[in-house]
């Protein structure tokens, strides 16, 4: 104890020779005399180069070996954004992508990418089938999707990634989500995150691995659920925020390039054939933004009201085409007839009144509104979201 010290013993040292001179009479000798020790040799930043050849998988965003996090709240697109990521990546350099991917230089060679979730696994199979649907196939990715438990450790689960790991060797691992695989842990404890950021290290380790997980963001902030000791393990942190019809996903931490910045990218929908009932199947994905986000805060709430009523069914099963004609679109998107759009919104009280006049009255504002902001298209008696500029159409967000 500090108090049982006598002064000679906490003498402040103020040079090498007389702290080993008197290291004895130190309680709790640091280094004996008898034990020499070379110094480490140093480096003047004068000698210093940039290393032009730095590896990445996503330039200024993504490197070898970095930790990193992806997290928002309930239906921001975290689900959706990920599987992109992992989709361009396994590819490389394409034609179609040009070798970016929102805007960043994409690793030129395909990779091996490990796709790991533990929920929803039948949806997640679907988005990735709607990728390569819309975006060409990734024949690198490999997909790991079941009730999954790396919490446990008489669970074989997680000795069972290591050898997948250890088997694929990817370069991009992404985890979706972080609680879904590790049920039990206790996200506010900074021992089990130490735990669960050790075993997830480890698994980066055997083949220099980037890792992704996917994580929630607690009710209020924008920081990621749990222990605060989580940010500071992270390398890279995206938050994601709905706003209108597009999403955002901010950087919050970069150490691969700078912070601040935005990505904005929609939830489109790629059709994936149909059903036995012949009604198309749809699958969520996203879809990179070149404008910025719509902000509808504007709008007024009935004009927010419908354009949300028509997204909801340009997603569903009675959405058409639009024709190959003057007035419409170069490229088909998905549309109804307006006379379905002021049904549903009519049906689902677009404003608090019975009377069929006032509801036919609040639509035409809010479609004038909309129009002018274009975000609604319409001819001949047919309506389409105008921000959509193919059939993977900007519609509602799902829960992800």
């Amino acid at each position: 104890m500090l108090e049982d010290m006598d002064a000679q013993s906490l003498t402040v040292h103020h040079n090498v020779s007389e702290y080993l001179k008197d290291s004895d009479s130190f309680a709790g000798t640091f280094i004996p005399q008898d034990r020499k020790a070379e110094p480490f040799v140093t480096r003047q930043p004068s000698t210093f180069a940039p290393n032009p050849n730095k590896s990445y998988l996503v330039k200024s965003l993504i490197a070898p070996g970095k930790f990193g996090m992806i997290y928002g709240p309930p239906g921001t697109g975290k689900s959706i954004i990920g599987p992109y990521l992992a989709h361009r990546v396994a590819q490389g350099w394409t034609e179609e992508s040009g070798g970016l991917v929102f805007g960043r230089r994409v690793c030129g060679q395909p990779v091996n990418v490990l796709y790991v979730t533990g929920e929803d696994v039948e949806g997640m199979e679907e988005r990735l089938l709607g990728l390569a649907t819309s975006y060409g196939p990734a024949d690198r990715l490999h997909f790991l999707g079941g009730n999954l438990n790396f919490w446990r450790d008489d669970c074989p689960d997680y000795d069972r990634l290591m050898a997948t790991v250890a088997q694929f060797r990817p370069s991009l691992i992404f985890v979706d989500t972080i609680a879904s695989v590790f049920p039990g842990m206790e996200e506010n404890s900074g021992g089990d995150m130490g735990t669960m950021f050790a075993k997830l290290r480890s698994a980066m380790e055997l083949c220099n691995a980037a890792l992704i997980g996917v994580h929630h963001s607690p009710k209020s902030g924008e920081t990621p659920r749990g222990h605060g000791s989580l940010e500071g393990t992270l390398e890279l942190s995206m938050f994601l925020k709905r706003e209108g019809n597009l999403v955002t996903a901010r950087i919050v931490k970069n150490k691969q390039g700078p912070s601040g910045g935005i990505i904005p990218f929609a939830i489109g929908m790629a059709h994936l054939g149909t059903d036995n009932d012949g009604d198309p199947m749809m699958a969520p994905i996203c879809e990179e933004a070149v404008a910025e986000p719509i902000s509808l805060k504007k709008l007024s709430p009935e004009a927010k009201t419908a354009y949300q009523i028509l997204c909801d069914l340009l997603s569903g099963s009675g959405a058409k085409l639009t024709p190959k004609e003057s007035g419409f679109p170069g490229k088909p998107v998905y549309c109804v007839q307006g006379a379905e759009w002021q049904a549903e919104c009519a049906r689902r009280s677009l404003v608090l009144s019975d009377d069929p006049k006032v509801q036919t009255a609040a639509l035409e504002r809010a479609y004038k509104a909309l129009r002018a902001t274009n975000l609604v298209g319409a001819c001949n008696k047919i309506v389409w979201n105008a921000r959509s500029r193919s059939v993977n159409e900007f519609t509602a967000i799902p829960n992800t």
